[in-house]
């Protein structure tokens, strides 16, 4: 059996809570910096795990809410 690495870009999003919009981005940089993720489980059952890192050239704000 072979293994065999992908690099790939994914989109999705994840609410942040912070004061403010830069803070936010500062933390989500921080959490995403080479992080371990888990996408589940493959055909055979073995978990499908990976790293994942931001592509540094933007984001995107989608929505802002307060919290009450």
């Amino acid at each position: 059996m072979t293994t065999f690495l992908f690099d790939v870009a994914l989109y999705g999003s994840l609410r942040v809570k912070a004061s403010s919009e830069e803070e936010a981005l500062e933390n989500l940089k921080n959490l995403l910096d080479c992080a371990d993720v888990n996408f589940g489980s493959w055909p055979d059952g073995s978990p499908a795990t990976g790293e994942v890192s931001l592509y540094d050239k933007g984001f995107e704000l989608v929505d802002q809410f307060k919290d009450e």
